[in-house]
């Protein structure tokens, strides 16, 4: 039976989690459906690959840059979204995302190169599947009927896929958290943890506090398996035995 494509309440959180390495499995799945005709060997029409194109794309561009859900909705080329000498930059102005005014002090930008392996799918969304919407905006994304995407309507638009994959109604600002848990469980370094929080533009306080959704034990268990492995070592030698001399005094062993 197909399933429906319906997710549970907001309030039933395992119902929505899913680990990241689940989340790569799906973006790989997604990219896969970009395929012009689908399994049965059926064309499949210009507009459903359209958005296949989309959603993979932004979920390609969330795992190798997870920001917070605006940095997808208000990227624009030319201003947020910069090609510079054939590579691509996210640039942002301390306006452009929530806490910039402490990332981007001095009229300082926001720069994140965006890895290569986006481009071919970036490059042929902005040539040609962008314009089957007919956007009648300046963003990269857009809703199926052209207007800008906003914060509700991305995040169903991910959360149904998410869903129609795992069974799992995941959302676009469950990335982040899904990517620090996994690291902090893989036991990446404090300079991996401290530069990823530097791209996320948030603190490491943050980082910890909010995003970090291992449980208790997860959170106690590196502690308990080093304890565990900590050396044995030896007793130290026992020291010599000491020999006391008695004297016996004659007279008065005779008195007594």
């Amino acid at each position: 039976m197909a399933r429906v494509n319906t997710a549970p309440s907001r309030s039933d959180e395992s119902k929505k989690w899913i680990d990241w390495p689940v989340f790569k499995a799906c973006i790989q799945r997604l990219i896969s459906e970009c395929a012009p005709r689908d399994k049965k060997g059926k064309k499949r029409s210009i507009r459903t690959l359209a958005q296949s194109h989309q959603i993979a794309l932004i979920c390609l561009l969330l795992s190798a840059f997870p920001d917070r859900s605006r940095t997808i909705r208000e990227l624009e080329v030319g201003r947020t979204l910069v090609n510079r000498d054939g590579k691509w930059f996210v640039e942002h102005t301390a306006e452009d995302f929530k806490t910039g005014n402490s990332f981007c002090k001095n009229g300082q930008k926001r720069v994140v190169e965006l890895p290569e392996t986006l481009y071919p799918l970036l490059e042929e969304w902005l040539s040609k599947w962008r314009l089957v919407f007919q956007p009648n905006h300046p963003y990269v994304f857009t809703q199926l009927n052209g207007k800008p995407l906003t914060d509700g309507s991305l995040y169903q638009y991910f959360r149904k896929r998410m869903y129609r994959l795992t069974g799992q109604a995941f959302t676009p600002h469950m990335v982040r958290e899904s990517v620090i848990t996994h690291l902090k469980l893989t036991g990446a370094t404090d300079q991996v943890l401290a530069a990823l929080a530097e791209l996320m533009a948030h603190s490491q306080k943050m980082q910890h506090q909010i995003y970090d959704r291992r449980t208790p034990e997860q959170r106690v268990a590196p502690a308990l398996e080093a304890l565990q492995l900590l050396p044995t070592g030896n007793l130290p030698p026992l020291p010599p035995l000491q020999t006391i001399q008695l004297t016996i005094d004659i007279q008065d062993q005779r008195k007594s």
